[in-house]
């Protein structure tokens, strides 16, 4: 069993810190986070310090990994890079449906109630929030987010930060460019060119998205 710590400690860090536990896989430490003081319990788990401590704590916990709880894609990139001196925890809660032939890549969480159908590929630090599906042979990029709810039917495509959020559908064969970001329920029947917002039934652009 791998001794895990969660950087941040938001809602998101919680929830993945809780399916660790429940996977039974991991003892979970605490959490790290800058903003918060060391010692603090966050449901029943401590503060441990801030990602500066990282290093000690390698040094002393040979088996030690870490997976990074933030939400929102470009952050959750940039403290990974800045915390890249370990090794990154997959973490997938036991009530998640993964057909056998899945890959998931380092850094990424699977939520409760995901299901990941056969001949998909996840890469590294990648959200799969609860009740989302993923459909078969979809390819799902670093650093992209599926948000709970959300369905990806086959053979879709999320490029580098691609961001869909809340019970939003994508449509067989499209590609959801890099850093694009789909709306809340909306239903995309095209494919959509990177830095972009889309919104609605049928998707609509609304916005360039920030670079991230």
């Amino acid at each position: 069993m791998d001794s895990l710590v969660v950087a941040g400690a938001s809602g998101h860090a919680r929830v993945i810190a809780s399916a660790a536990q429940k996977s039974g896989k991991f003892s979970v430490l605490g959490y790290l986070d800058n903003n918060l003081p060391a010692g603090l319990l966050v449901d029943g788990l401590p503060i441990l310090g801030g990602d500066d401590i990282l290093t000690n704590l390698k040094k002393s916990i040979a088996d030690l990994k870490v997976i990074v709880g933030i939400g929102d894609n470009a952050l959750r990139q940039s403290v990974a890079a800045k915390i890249s001196i370990t090794d990154f925890a997959t973490v997938v809660h036991p009530n998640a449906v993964v057909a056998d032939d899945v890959q998931i890549g380092d850094g990424s969480f699977v939520a409760a109630s995901a299901t990941i159908n056969v001949g998909v590929r996840i890469g590294c630090h990648v959200i799969v929030n609860t009740s989302s599906s993923i459909d078969h042979d979809c390819d799902i990029a670093d650093f992209s987010s599926i948000s709970p709810g959300a369905i990806l039917t086959g053979g879709v495509s999320l490029r580098r930060g691609a961001m869909i959020g809340a019970g939003a559908v994508i449509s067989p064969n499209l590609e959801v460019g890099q850093h694009a970001v789909v709306g809340a329920g909306t239903v995309v029947i095209r494919s959509l060119p990177q830095d972009t917002c889309w919104v609605g039934v049928p998707a609509r652009q609304i916005a360039k998205s920030p670079k991230q």
